[in-house]
């Protein structure tokens, strides 16, 4: 058996981290079959040693639940808008629509493509609006 005094771990590894690569496949599922056999074998695990198992095994635990979790949630969409896509003001859609300051501000409510920055502040994305002429 082991000594008690000696740590489990002589190096802190931490894997959420990312500062050890954990091997992948059947390696990765041997090598948890054998911890699993290891601590079951040992008759002499003090509360300090077990309290820092659980700790890896928890951090395992917890990355492993990220990673799924991440991989199942959809991309999301990058916050920059498109270089081509220019952001009108009521002003610049009234002029092009030939239609009122007052119209614009009321069709906005409807458009899912503007958007207000502010309480003050209406924008109006130009390619969403042709592309809503388009289908008018």
């Amino acid at each position: 058996m082991r000594n008690s005094r000696t740590p489990i771990a002589t190096e802190r590894d931490d894997l959420a981290d990312g500062h050890q690569t954990l091997p992948k496949g059947p390696t990765l599922q041997n090598a948890l079959f054998e911890l699993r056999d290891l601590l079951g074998s040992l008759a002499e695990l003090t509360s300090a040693e077990a309290t820092e198992i659980l700790g890896l095994l928890r951090t395992i635990e917890l990355t492993l639940l990220a990673r799924q979790i991440q991989s199942l949630m959809p991309a999301r969409p990058t916050t920059a808008a498109d270089p081509e896509d220019r952001w009108l003001t009521p002003d610049e859609v009234a002029a092009r629509l030939k239609r009122t300051r007052a119209w614009v501000y009321r069709q906005a409510q409807r458009w899912s493509f503007a958007k207000r920055p502010s309480r003050k502040t209406l924008l109006i994305s130009e390619r969403s609006l042709t592309r809503w002429l388009e289908r008018r």
